[in-house]
């Protein structure tokens, strides 16, 4: 995806009792794709949801995407970029890794206090990631298989 860059995060995310490493992924640029790799027959891939919901706004270069609505059109329409150079290299199976969906960030009392810190509404987050999700899977390939891969935030079996 052409637009972000990797970086050390202050911290990992928290699971029960262990932390993962502090890596991150920010957006620094316009959002897009640009497919340079060979594809097998079932890919993984994150699900668009997790671009933004790691970091949030702080993550994401208001110069770029002052409008947070724009970042999540263009996000949208990456990854039905992606999606459609995955089918045309051969995928016939996708599966978007969604680590938010579940995850307890949406349903705990604490981390719904954490992302209302942040300046988000969990309720609505999660209604903006299914729409954002829709879009992306609008006009996908008929012979796609499409899976979403709901974690429940399990680490190391921790």
């Amino acid at each position: 995806m052409e637009g972000v860059e990797l970086f050390e995060a202050d911290q990992g995310i928290q699971f029960n009792g262990v932390q993962t490493k502090a890596h991150g992924v920010r957006v620094v640029g316009q959002l897009g794709f640009h497919f340079q790799h060979y594809v097998a027959l079932k890919m993984t891939i994150p699900s668009p949801s997790v671009l933004h919901f790691r970091g949030g706004r702080k993550v994401i270069d208001e110069t770029v995407y002052p409008d947070l609505a724009d970042l999540l059109r263009d996000l949208a329409e990456t990854c039905k970029t992606a999606i459609k150079a995955f089918y045309d290299a051969g995928c016939c199976y996708l599966q978007l890794d969604d680590t938010v969906c579940a995850y307890p960030s949406l349903y705990s009392e604490d981390q719904k206090r954490q992302i209302r810190k942040r300046g988000d509404d969990p309720e609505q987050l999660a209604q903006t990631y299914a729409r954002v999700l829709n879009k992306t899977l609008e006009g996908k390939p008929a012979y796609l298989t499409v899976d979403l891969h709901v974690c429940r935030g399990n680490f190391r079996s921790t």
